[in-house]
């Protein structure tokens, strides 16, 4: 299977998710990914590994604004009589600490969520350029 051919089948997946732990798997072997082109000097994996992740980032935010205006995710510090109120059994929302994501990777993918398709797509061919002729550095995540 071709570099190009992985690519694209790792975007079609990103695409596809619809759960944040499907979108934090992705985003998780794309991490790794990283690590082992690091290792092996090699520019074009680092680049697509980067971009993948970027694009993981971007899907997770889409999730989670999308969640929050269903009212399915809490938000603030929970409250200590929260679990002790009536009907709290019947509908429950989740915390973003409780499914893997900290407040700065929300932070951050909800506001890459937010830009335009147009201006995102800019930015990560950037990011591609930039790493492809060794201007950019990745350190990691």
């Amino acid at each position: 299977m071709t570099a190009l051919l992985k690519y694209d089948t790792a975007r079609a997946a990103l695409a596809a998710c619809v759960r944040v732990d499907d979108v934090l798997r992705i985003k998780n072997n794309a991490e790794r990914m990283k690590l082992y082109a690091r290792q092996a000097k090699d520019k074009e994996l680092l680049a697509n590994a980067a971009v993948i992740q970027a694009r993981a980032e971007r899907r997770l935010g889409e999730i989670i604004i999308k969640a929050k205006e269903a009212g399915q995710i809490a938000e603030g510090r929970p409250r200590k009589d929260e679990e002790n109120r009536p009907g709290a059994g019947q509908f429950s929302r989740v915390r973003l600490e409780e499914i893997g994501v900290d407040r700065n990777l929300s932070a951050k993918a909800q506001k890459s969520a937010r830009i335009s398709e147009r201006a995102f797509e800019s930015m990560v061919e950037g990011m591609r350029g930039r790493i492809l002729s060794g201007r950019m550095k990745i350190v990691g995540g």
